[in-house]
């Protein structure tokens, strides 16, 4: 079975468009690596989750998000010897009218310009040891894969799902060589391929989440009912 490394996506890929072998490596792979970012945006389910840990000295309240930042999931804080407590997501224009100050524990966090914003302004450093009893941030968030530049690397996303980076793939180097017929008949294959994958990505969600329930209904407590009705009734969702 292929393992959709870059340099059998790249071989893949300009076999499709009709064996082009003068196409520079250079810009195939630069397609290919977009190809890989085009497919996790029009399929945001496959994005990946990552967490990162960071600190904040006393007094402050910013934080740069990363670099392959997509959404935030959650962001908790921990300070020497207890559990994890949770921000809540906040709007930015009501931490400005309460203010960042006096210092206290910090009870919630909005995103802007690429920052996070803690609301009140931490009152102890991120130390967290037995001496400083400090506090330490955990950020989870769903995030971009990083850029393949090895041809034996492999795309951050399930195995069963990379034949679309294949048929995105092929979609730009028609596009690049001027083929925009063919470019619009690969762009309808990959947008069929992701509207598939969508939809049973829906299905299986669905499934996990399905329950019923049943009433027995009996002729003592429903006069009136037939023998022939007395069957359970089924309530589905």
């Amino acid at each position: 079975m292929p393992d959709f490394t870059l340099g059998q996506i790249i071989s893949n890929a300009t076999k499709r468009v009709g064996y082009r072998a003068d196409l520079p490596l250079s810009d195939c792979s630069f397609w290919a690596n977009q190809a890989i970012q085009d497919f996790v945006r029009d399929v945001p389910e496959l994005l990946r989750e990552s967490k990162h840990w960071f600190s904040l000295s006393s007094g402050d309240s910013i934080v740069s998000l990363n670099t392959d930042w997509v959404e935030t999931l959650s962001i908790s804080h921990q300070s020497y010897g207890e559990s994890h407590s949770q921000l809540r997501q906040m709007a930015a224009e009501d931490c400005d009218q309460k203010g960042y100050y006096p210092l206290g524990t910090p009870k919630g966090y909005f995103i802007y310009n690429n920052q996070i914003q803690i609301w009140p302004s931490a009152d102890s450093s991120a130390a967290t040891t037995a001496a400083s009893s400090g506090r330490s941030y955990l950020h989870r968030y769903k995030s971009y894969p990083e850029d393949l530049v090895s041809l034996t690397s492999t795309p951050d996303v399930a195995y069963e799902h990379r034949k679309g980076i294949l048929y995105k793939t092929e979609v730009h180097l028609h596009e690049l060589l001027g083929n925009l017929e063919e470019a619009a008949i690969s762009e309808a294959r990959y947008v069929n391929y992701v509207s598939t994958l969508k939809d049973s990505m829906a299905k299986r969600q669905a499934a996990r989440s399905r329950f019923a329930a049943s009433l027995d209904l009996r002729k003592s407590r429903m006069p009136g009912i037939r023998a022939e009705d007395d069957d359970d009734i089924w309530l589905r969702k």
